[in-house]
């Protein structure tokens, strides 16, 4: 039997995306509160502005966190998600010194933290780069290249042996070894932060040059930092054109995804979670915070009623409510029961319902002439609640014979209907 379903309440009315008065949309990207563009302060929470580019040369919008113009914002998924879909142009800049050691920043503002779901590149000829969120180290890896010595025999002259020393940067297969010319390393996203440590989102990107000859080194492979989504160094026309020579990098090379995490800091959480059906969810950063709709509600738990009760009957179907009788929406929740006049087990597929029997018996009314003189009583249906197995209830039908000490009628008996 299909799944019936009743009720829908506030399930159907439109969930809001952003502020009374504010745009909520930069070059096709959606921009859900609290985030938000324009001059008006109202339309974000402190902290979560973004610009709206329209000046580049494509005519195309850029939605961009970071006024630089190096991130753009190619999605906001879903404020209960708490992920950014960004991208980077190029690699990270880092200030070295003669030696070929420095450091670099990455981030650094708002309330952006990098996501497990991202790692770091490393190309170049024995180097070293690190990954530091504060006193933490979040990813760390070495880079080196191969140093192979030829031996080529001069048959001619069996007494002029030329020996020929050949650098190699390996460039066969995407960090497939020590000596390949590139190194990658996950970024390590701590479950919680010891209550000593401070992070603030400002990641320091060091780099450790420790070869013999840099220029030579140089010469072999330009040193380049990444910070990109897993996956993005897999792609064949990007390591192939990093790990060659003869040309800078390509546009599309040079525009690198990365995942980032957010969350409030800074802020009481009953000035942000502002939806009744909301509540707090703490992050992995020190003193951050998230909100999510409760349990049965869906929408923006940042606006004032943003999280509406959601229609499990209609939008989950009948697995993921485990009801395959009719189910009844409520408000953040939902009920089931076999249908109207039916019994069986409505939490398994195929319950087995069968009819209840609907007999009723039809007596409207009896006249008995006793002495002479009718007597008469008018008899209605008999009914009794629903229950959950056939109900036989005894029903007693006017029997003045027997009172009169005459031939019984005898009793008579009927399966009542149920209420509805």
């Amino acid at each position: 039997m299909p799944l019936l379903s009743a009720g829908g309440g506030a399930a159907g009315d439109p969930v809001p995306i952003g502020m009374p008065n504010c745009p909520t949309s930069c070059g096709g990207v959606e921009v859900p509160y609290p985030f938000g563009i324009g001059p008006d302060a109202s339309c974000y929470l402190p902290g979560f502005n973004l610009t709206c580019d329209d000046t580049s040369s494509s005519g195309e919008s850029r939605l961009l966190l970071d006024a630089a113009g190096t991130l753009q914002l190619l999605d906001i998924p879903d404020v209960e998600i708490h992920f950014l879909y960004a991208q980077h142009s190029g690699d990270i800049k880092i200030g070295v010194d003669a030696h070929g050691s420095g450091n670099g920043t990455f981030l650094g503002h708002g309330p952006y933290t990098l996501d497990s779901g991202n790692e770091l590149t490393l190309t170049g000829c024995n180097v070293q780069a690190t990954v530091k969120d504060g006193n933490i180290t979040v990813a760390s890896c070495t880079s080196l290249c191969q140093y192979r010595v030829n031996y080529n025999y001069n048959y001619n002259n069996e007494d002029n042996d030329e020996e020929e020393e050949t650098q190699i940067g390996s460039v066969v297969s995407p960090c497939s070894g020590s000596s390949t010319g590139c190194c990658r390393a996950d970024i390590v996203v701590p479950e919680l932060y010891d209550n000593q440590v401070y992070t603030s989102g400002r990641y320091v990107v060091q780099l450790r040059w420790f070869g013999w000859n840099r220029s030579a080194d140089l010469e072999v492979l330009p040193v380049r930092v990444f910070v990109a989504g897993k996956g993005w160094f897999d792609n064949s026309s990007v390591y192939t054109d990093l790990l060659q020579t003869r040309r800078a990098p390509s546009k599309d090379t040079m525009a690198v995804p990365i995942w980032l995490a957010w969350g409030a800091v800074g802020h009481p959480s009953s000035s942000v979670c502002k939806s009744n059906h909301s509540e707090r969810l703490d992050g992995t950063r020190r003193g951050a915070y998230t909100c999510i709709c409760k349990n049965g509600y869906d929408g923006n738990p940042y606006l004032v009623d943003g999280c509406k009760d959601i229609n499990e009957c209609k939008d989950e179907g009948q697995t993921s409510t485990g009801c395959y009788g009719e189910c009844i929406n409520t408000e953040g929740s939902s009920m089931c029961r076999c249908p109207r006049g039916t019994m069986g087990n409505h939490s398994i597929p195929g319950g087995k319902f069968s009819y209840k029997s609907n007999l009723i018996f039809p007596v409207t009314h009896i006249t008995i002439a006793v002495g002479g003189q009718p007597m008469s009583r008018g008899m209605t249906y008999h009914k009794i609640g629903m229950k959950s197995d056939l109900q036989v209830c005894p029903i007693s039908p006017i029997n003045p014979v027997m009172a009169m000490g005459g031939p019984s009628i005898p009793p008579i008996r009927a399966v009542a209907r149920a209420l509805p």
